[in-house]
C-alpha cells in the first residue's frame, strides 16, 4: 500500500466516523488534553469537509486547550498537600521566581505556550505559588485563543497548497501541517536532551 492509497483509506474511514456536532465537539475537548495538536488538526479537518462550523470546532479545541492549561494550575495549587506532585514538580522548580510578578506573567505564559516541554512545568509551578487565579485565567484565555488562531490559519493555508499540489483529499491535507507539528513536538524533548547530554559529555 503506497502513500496515497493510505490517506485515500484514512479519508473514508473520516467520512464514515459520526459525525453529529456535540460528538465531535466534546471529542475535541477530550483529544485536546492529551494531545492538543492533534486535536487542532482534527478540528481543522472535520470544519474543513464540513462536519463541524469553524467556529463550532474552534470554540471546542479553544475551550479543551484552556481547561487543559487551568488543570496544570491546579495540580500545582494543590501539589502542597500531595507529596507525589510536590516532589514532581515544586521541589526543583525550573521556573525562576522573578518571572512570576505581575510584570512578566504574560511574557511567560505565552513564553510557556509556544515552547515545547516548558509550559507543564510553568503552569504548575504557577499554581503552586498561588499566582492570582483570575489573572493567570485570563491570560491563559487570551495566549490560547492567539495561538489556536495562528495554528488555524496556518493549517487553512498551507493545507489548501497542499491539496493543490498533491493527489490527497483536502480535509486530510489541511491536517499534515499539524501532524508534522505534533511529531516535531514529540521529537523535540528527546533531541534537546540528547544535545545536552553531548554537550557535557
Amino acid at each position: 500500500m503506497n502513500l496515497y492509497q493510505f490517506l485515500e483509506n484514512a479519508y473514508s474511514m473520516f467520512l464514515a466516523m459520526p459525525r453529529h456536532p456535540l460528538y465531535l465537539m466534546g471529542g475535541l475537548i477530550l483529544l485536546s488534553f492529551v494531545f492538543e495538536d492533534v486535536a487542532v488538526a482534527a478540528g481543522v479537518a472535520f470544519s474543513t469537509a464540513g462536519s463541524l462550523l469553524w467556529s463550532e470546532s474552534f470554540i471546542a479545541i479553544w475551550l479543551g486547550i484552556a481547561a487543559g492549561d487551568l488543570l496544570l494550575y491546579a495540580t500545582g495549587f494543590f501539589s502542597r498537600k500531595i507529596p507525589f506532585l510536590k516532589r514532581r514538580f515544586v521541589d526543583k522548580p525550573q521556573v525562576q521566581e522573578k518571572v512570576l510578578n505581575k510584570h512578566n506573567l504574560i511574557a511567560t505564559i505565552f513564553i510557556a505556550r509556544i515552547t515545547p516541554g516548558l509550559r507543564l512545568v510553568t503552569y504548575v509551578y504557577v499554581g503552586f505559588r498561588h499566582i492570582n487565579f483570575y489573572r493567570f485565567t485570563a491570560i491563559v484565555m487570551l495566549a490560547v485563543l492567539i495561538w489556536t488562531a495562528s495554528l488555524y490559519l496556518t493549517s487553512f493555508y498551507l493545507g489548501a497548497w497542499i491539496a493543490q499540489t498533491l493527489p490527497i483529499p483536502k480535509p486530510i491535507a489541511v491536517a499534515l501541517p499539524l501532524l508534522l507539528l505534533a511529531i516535531m513536538t514529540l521529537i523535540f524533548p528527546w533531541a534537546r536532551s540528547k544535545w545536552q547530554g553531548n554537550k557535557h559529555a
